[in-house]
């Protein structure tokens, strides 16, 4: 290819100033970068609180059955051990989404 074809070919201004299409694809694949990021930066944080769980379920249950809650009280004991559990995954998030 010449010079003259390639300034015939630069010369022919008939693309758009702007590409939406192209932006949004942009966007969209920093957004989802973002998004893995994130995920990966908090998986030894939820991995660590079901290994807890997992190793503290047969504390609970043995305390669960010897103190009869009744089901409304098991049901709000286990949430409130699996919102203790999970709090410090949400700060972290919490921390990560106001610093950007």
């Amino acid at each position: 290819m010449d010079d003259a074809t390639l300034k015939a070919l630069l010369a022919d201004n008939d693309l758009p100033e702007r590409d939406p299409a192209f932006r949004l694809a942009v966007m969209q694949g920093v957004a989802r970068r973002r998004f893995i990021g994130e995920l990966l930066d908090l998986a030894p944080f939820v991995a660590g609180a079901a290994a807890l769980l997992w190793l503290l379920a047969p504390q609970i249950e043995v305390y669960l059955r010897r103190v009869d809650f009744g089901l409304l009280g098991s049901l709000t004991v286990a949430l409130v051990i699996v919102a203790s559990l999970l709090a410090p995954t949400g700060l972290l998030t919490f921390r990560r989404m106001t610093e950007t």
